[in-house]
């Protein structure tokens, strides 16, 4: 365990640089460790514009997102990239029904991040495999 550091060379992609790494204030929740983001989108379409607090890479197996939010990321994700999602009862996951070929088209989420109280901003992507799993 290490406080106060990190490791480009174990926890980057390679060739990273330490001017690639990117920080931002934590938001004020105190159940999680926080971000304020400005905005997100899914490829083109955007699925919110106001101020949201998000949680990267905290070790969760499960995502959450506002309910509005998740409504217009499931209906985008059907009436853009042909894939539908319903709930299925018992289910830990919502499941989704798709081809490998819709699967490989999908595009990344993309997060503008509020960096610090000054209003700079940074965008973080996350590639479909992080977001979605596909299962044969």
């Amino acid at each position: 365990m290490s406080f106060g550091g990190y490791d480009l060379a174990a926890f980057a992609k390679a060739g990273s640089k330490e001017s690639d790494v990117q920080w931002a204030d934590i938001g004020a929740n105190e159940a999680y460790w926080t971000m304020n983001a400005a905005s997100a989108k899914f490829g083109a379409s955007p699925l919110f514009t106001n101020n949201q607090m998000v949680i990267l890479d905290n070790g969760m197996s499960l995502a959450m997102a506002p309910k509005a939010t998740m409504m217009k990321f499931l209906i985008t994700l059907r009436n853009q990239n042909n894939i539908t999602c319903l709930p299925f009862p018992g289910a830990p996951v919502l499941p989704c029904k798709c081809t490998s070929e819709d699967y490989d088209k999908l595009p990344d989420l993309e997060f503008t991040i509020q960096k610090n109280k000054e209003g700079e901003t940074t965008t973080i992507s996350m590639p479909r495999q992080a977001y979605m799993k596909f299962a044969w």
